[in-house]
């Protein structure tokens, strides 16, 4: 009965605590992604403009690059629907191309 009604907030819980796992280790990502020596600056980012959005992990780089990770915890297979949901929010992201306020400023 318990797993029953726990199940799904454990599931929620599990989401976040890997999204904070993933956004503490940031550093170590980009080092096995290859552009650690890159890194101007990393975090989150949230637009709360009209049309708002967010992306669990974003990295400004030295060479231009935006490099933009989605973070999930699963138990069961990603469907594709995913990759239109990012390119969404790429997109959107690309609209504000030249004017970094609000991007990630850790480092």
């Amino acid at each position: 009965m318990f797993e029953m009604i726990a199940k799904d907030n454990l599931n929620v819980w599990f989401g976040f605590a890997f999204e904070r796992f993933c956004l503490k280790h940031s550093f170590y990502m980009a080092e096995k992604m290859g552009f650690a020596d890159q890194i101007i600056s990393f975090g989150p980012y949230f637009s709360r403009e009209e049309q708002k959005f967010q992306i669990d992990l974003i990295f400004m780089r030295v060479d231009k690059v935006i490099t933009v990770c989605e973070v999930k915890y699963y138990s069961k297979e990603i469907s594709t629907s995913i990759i239109q949901e990012m390119e969404r929010k790429i997109s959107l992201l690309k609209e504000r191309k030249g004017n970094h306020r609000g991007l990630p400023l850790r480092s």
